[in-house]
């Protein structure tokens, strides 16, 4: 087994993972992967008995388009059963409390690499819903040593920015999936997955050949880019969050600073993974967590145009709005 640090988590995974910080020491692990291997379908964890109750999923998009999620309720508390279908073919069995995972998939020819990659983004996320963590839907650069997020919907540009930021001296914290954590009465983001995923488009606008990556899941044209020199922190202070808007025609370039009730309550939208709603369980939490998050950090609306052309000019926008905050 290999323990890797992952916002904030020390994550054991019986293969090897690329760009991610090994931890220090070797203690046990904080969620455990473990490998059941190839299976029929019928042979699969959600294929056995009736007791698994569907859970609703109304955000799903791209890769989770066509995922499922079942509970189990028993004597040693709630297990989650997440399958990605279609070419994915892949199941995710979450033990009660999320300190263990196993995995089983019907596709022989499928990477273990994607199936880590799955298990680092949306089971992640849900074993840090579960466990009432505070997962957004983000990814985040250390500019001049601290933490800078941007938030927003799948398909709003969050990667294509944070590439766009790297190119402007940025260093690479998390792509997609962000934890924050209180420190010292700060709010901290440890380093999260290496690499972005990006669209050929993107890379073309950023002056990249998407032939030169690859496919980031089996069957799609999105592409994984290794970053060089991502940052490995598991307390780096967050000092700005910037949520993408819906991308228009012809609009100025802007960035607004929301007050406190608008920043929460856009927030709650972003929590990670898309998919799963708030229970009624974590609602008092979550409300918690980020009236403490807006009252420390400032959150800023980006509205920008449609297209690549005003990139250049929002990363040095975010970087110099970042680096006032920070003085604050």
């Amino acid at each position: 087994m290999y323990c890797y640090r992952v916002n904030g988590l020390t994550v054991g995974l019986p293969d090897r993972a690329e760009g991610l910080p090994l931890a220090h020491q070797t203690p046990e692990p904080d969620v455990e992967l473990g490998w059941m291997g190839w299976r029929a379908p019928e042979e699969m964890p959600g294929a056995r008995g009736t007791e698994w109750v569907s859970m609703p999923l109304p955000g799903n998009r791209g890769v989770l388009e066509r995922s499922q999620l079942w509970q189990r309720e028993s004597a040693g508390g709630t297990s989650y059963l997440l399958r990605f279908s279609g070419v994915h073919a892949a199941e995710f069995l979450v033990a009660p409390g999320g300190s263990r995972v196993e995995c089983a998939w019907t596709n022989p020819s499928i990477e273990r690499a994607h199936l880590v990659k799955l298990m680092l983004g949306p089971v992640l996320g849900l074993i840090l819903r579960i466990t009432r963590r505070l997962p957004l839907h983000a990814g985040a650069v250390v500019t001049d040593g601290r933490a800078v997020a941007v938030a927003g919907p799948s398909g709003s540009g969050k990667s294509t920015l944070i590439a766009s930021l790297l190119d402007h001296g940025c260093t690479l914290l998390a792509d997609d999936l962000i934890r924050v954590e209180e420190e010292e009465g700060v709010p901290v983001l440890g380093s999260g997955q290496a690499g972005l995923k990006l669209w050929p488009g993107s890379l073309e606008a950023l002056d990249r050949r998407a032939g030169d990556f690859p496919p980031a899941f089996p069957h799609t044209t999105k592409r994984t880019v290794a970053v060089a020199g991502v940052a490995s922190s598991d307390a780096t202070r967050l000092v700005a969050i910037f949520l993408l808007g819906p991308r228009r025609a012809v609009v100025p370039l802007s960035l607004d600073r929301l007050i406190a009730w608008e920043a929460l309550t856009l927030l709650l939208g972003q929590l990670y993974p898309p998919f799963l709603p708030v229970s009624a369980e974590e609602q008092g939490t979550l409300f918690i967590r980020l009236s403490w998050l807006v009252s420390h950090v400032p959150v800023y609306r980006v509205e920008q145009s449609d297209g690549f052309a005003a990139l250049p000019a929002l990363s040095r926008r975010i970087i110099e709005v970042a680096a006032a905050s920070a003085g604050r």
